[in-house]
């Protein structure tokens, strides 16, 4: 049956309250409601509901205020229980909401159209000649300005001025010099006359002179013989005391191979042990021995070649110096931070101890049953981490004074490692490897079984490499690298 919805310009014609609008909307709604049923009756009827409790009857139509809500009833269910129903748009008496489905009120946009009233429209002139700084010029007038503009004449350069002098370097006998090339030649600055190879600045009728050596000795100020050379013998009196420190009672400078009495051998410092750090004297011959019978016997009795390996032991087992005592339980793994300027050793118990200079160490505030067995330093993240073989975690810090305990994967970890690269921390164990980006939050990869006690990272090849032991079936020990 056709119906006529109320035009709701009709609900706001100005001056409405929020109630009065939500009433006129509630009867042009039981209106519209009324015609499609022909007639309400006491099934088909329209309250108002104020409460989400209320139980509507079937088919009967229910209406919230605000916000103004359309349901049917089934009789059974609740208001809050029923499906949601029709929201009807209220309009919006403000200029402030931020609402993109309500109407505006009339009264708003009549508060709109007074504003845009008042907006001061911009005078556009259409000449060249009418001023005022908030009038806008005509495009006519600017396509006749750019006319102007590309009538205008460009400049046009001037004829080239004369060409300076060029300066050449050295003088070489083998290059053809032009006029004005200019040249510098045993001490003095020299221009070319005309061209010329082969000429040296010295022929005049080739070469000017711009600027001339000076005479030794004969200048002006302080640079004169008198101050420099009083003895008259061309040499300043610091290179005479120099060559006369060299020849015990000389009183005049000679050349070296004209001086008499040079010691045939100079001696200097001999150090007579192999603990010392100094570069400027000289390892005893007596030491020297001493560290070839080193090399001999890391080398068999002298026979046969030695490794890189051998040498280095061999020179260097000298040096090592044992501290003393800083725990009563072992050691596993140490690292080093360049950042903090201090080394992190870690061991059973929960021992985590920190030394500035390797002699003097210091417990950290990290004392449980943990047996921790390697750690290592993240320069990227400027943090140590340490893994452990019991407990399926590992500790983090950034001070290597408070450390904060991460839960890890199960498995029995024995070998942690940095990668800048990858941005990743690697832990590998018994059967298990797993990786992380902070060394708070670990994630578990497959690997082949095996017992992985070390890894490391190769910058150059981008990639791990881990270490194992596999028991073979005849209970020996396979080293297996991967």
């Amino acid at each position: 049956m056709p119906f006529e919805v109320s035009n709701p310009v009709k609900f706001y014609a100005g001056g409405d309250t929020t109630s009065q609008a939500i009433g006129k909307h509630i009867a042009e709604i039981a209106r519209i409601y009324d015609i499609l049923n022909d007639g309400l009756d006491s099934a088909k009827s329209v309250v108002v509901v104020l409460s989400p409790n209320t139980v509507l009857k079937d088919e009967q139509l229910g209406i919230t205020p605000a916000p103004l809500e359309i349901k049917r009833g089934n009789g059974v269910q609740r208001w809050s229980e029923l499906p949601d129903g029709i929201r009807l748009a209220q309009a919006i008496d403000n200029l402030t909401s931020d609402d993109w489905v309500a109407p505006l009120s009339a009264r708003q946009g009549k508060l709109l159209k007074e504003l845009i009233d008042t907006i001061p429209k911009t005078e556009v002139v259409d000449d060249l000649t009418t001023g005022g700084s908030g009038k806008a010029l005509s495009a006519e007038q600017g396509k006749a300005l750019k006319a102007l503009i590309d009538a205008l004449t460009t400049p046009v350069p001037g004829p080239p001025g004369p060409k300076g002098i060029e300066w050449r370097g050295n003088w070489d006998g083998a290059v053809a010099y032009r006029k004005d090339d200019a040249v510098s030649y045993r001490g003095g600055s020299y221009i070319a006359l005309k061209p010329s190879t082969g000429e040296p600045p010295t022929n005049a009728e080739f070469w000017g002179v711009l600027s001339a050596k000076g005479a030794d000795g004969a200048g002006s100020g302080d640079m004169t013989k008198a101050v420099y050379d009083p003895d008259g013998d061309g040499k300043v009196d610091a290179a005479v005391m120099a060559d006369t420190a060299a020849v015990a009672n000389s009183a005049k400078a000679v050349a070296w191979n004209d001086v008499t009495g040079k010691p045939e051998k100079f001696t200097c410092d001999i150090v007579d042990a192999l603990d010392s750090d100094r570069a400027d004297a000289a390892l005893s011959a007596k030491q020297g021995k001493a560290l070839k019978a080193l090399i001999d016997a890391s080398s068999g009795g002298g026979s046969g070649k030695i490794t890189a390996e051998q040498l280095y032991v061999a020179l260097l087992t000298s040096k090592w110096t044992v501290g003393p005592v800083v725990s009563d339980a072992p050691f596993y793994s140490l690292c080093w931070s360049s950042k903090l300027g201090m080394f992190c050793a870690v061991g059973d118990r929960g021992r985590i101890f920190t030394s500035l200079d390797g002699v003097t160490w210091k417990s950290a505030d990290n004392q449980d049953f943990t047996l921790w067995v390697a750690g290592c330093w993240s320069p990227d993240l400027e943090k140590f981490c340490v893994v452990s073989s019991n407990g399926n975690k590992s500790v983090t810090s950034s001070d290597c004074v408070t450390w904060t305990i991460r839960n890890m994967p199960s498995g029995v970890w024995a070998s942690v490692i940095w990668s800048s690269k990858r941005q990743l921390f690697c832990a590998v164990g018994t059967n298990c490897v797993a990786t992380s980006p902070d060394g708070e939050t670990w994630t578990k990869h497959t690997i082949p079984n095996g017992k992985w006690y070390a890894v490391c990272w190769s910058s150059k090849l981008e990639k791990f490499c881990a270490v194992s032991t596999l028991e073979t079936f005849l209970g020996g020990m396979e080293t297996t690298i991967h």
